[in-house]
């Protein structure tokens, strides 16, 4: 919970990331920021492509959809450069992270100050992991793009829907139910799911 409220360096934390804002603002690596700030876990490619996609959301992509690459990798090198994004490597080029505070930070704020770029940003991302895993996964590893999708629809306020396409007919299997946890005894994959539908 809220990494930036711890009293010693919480506050300074916050401090640094709020300057940083201040020195982005009107320019695109902000918006790549507060893209950051969906997801709880490095942000794959296309995960990304899935929030930039056409029509651009308002206070959120709308600076991002006509960026050329060019630009797009630019603004990348000047976050990570200012030790803000971490591309993953080689292996996963188009893949980006940053520390949990940004995260956090950013991911607050546009939810506070742009709801709606929230809510359509995380359904986004809801129809895109959803779509990535097989039908009826079999392990743990295939069933985390399932498991994001719950995240990402509860926090779309998908929440009916999520319930019912997702979570009981693909994760816990309508016919074997508790398929997660007795077959994969992934509990604790199970309880994070679960959280995303109560309001703290």
């Amino acid at each position: 919970a809220r990494l930036t409220d711890e009293q010693k360096q919480g506050g300074h934390a916050r401090r640094v990331i709020e300057s940083y804002e201040k020195w982005f603002e009107g320019k695109p690596e902000l918006n790549i920021l507060r893209i950051m700030g969906l997801f709880d876990r490095s942000a794959e490619g296309g995960a990304i492509k899935a929030v930039k996609a056409d029509p651009p959301i308002k206070g959120l992509t709308s600076e991002l959809y006509e960026l050329s690459d060019e630009k797009w990798q630019y603004a990348l090198n000047n976050l990570g450069e200012a030790k803000l994004l971490i591309k993953e490597g080689q292996h996963r080029p188009d893949t980006l992270d940053c520390h949990p505070l940004i995260r956090e930070y950013f991911g607050e704020k546009l939810k506070a100050s742009n709801p709606d770029a929230w809510k359509e940003a995380n359904s986004r991302l809801y129809e895109y992991y959803k779509s990535q895993a097989k039908e009826y996964p079999e392990t743990i590893e295939e069933m985390t793009p399932l498991l994001a999708a719950v995240a990402h629809g509860c926090e779309a306020g998908r929440y009916q829907e999520v319930l019912d396409k997702v979570y009981i007919r693909r994760i816990q299997r309508k016919n074997n139910l508790y398929f997660i946890t007795k077959k994969l005894g992934a509990y604790g994959a199970d309880l994070t799911a679960l959280s995303g539908f109560f309001d703290p």
